[in-house]
């Protein structure tokens, strides 16, 4: 009974940060903008190539048998997630306002 308080009492300060990033002290810190920095690397030319390449390795490797075919899909399920994690924040937190700037 203790541990199930103690994570939902975890869970919920993790919740007020999560909403409140004025409080987590999330807004223009130097690693704010280290993080911003490697996800407009990410979002741009880089992003592109890497995910590029991984799909068509995955695709050749299910071709060839040496994966199958259910985690060739995983994969790439996974690499559009990883690759598409800002646009999915965003569209969360179309409201709010919070962009990153790496100005």
């Amino acid at each position: 009974m203790k541990n199930i308080l103690h994570s939902l009492f975890c869970a919920a300060i993790a919740c007020v940060f999560a909403l409140l990033p004025e409080i987590a002290h999330a807004t223009d810190t130097p690693m704010g903008k280290v993080m911003c920095t490697v996800v407009s690397w990410m979002g741009g030319n880089l992003g592109k190539g890497l995910e590029t390449i991984m799909i068509a390795v995955l695709g050749i490797g299910a071709m060839m048998g040496k994966i199958s075919w259910g985690t060739a899909i995983l994969e790439g399920i996974g690499c559009a997630i990883i690759f598409g994690a800002a646009q999915i924040v965003n569209a969360m937190n179309a409201g709010a306002g919070g962009t990153c700037s790496t100005t």
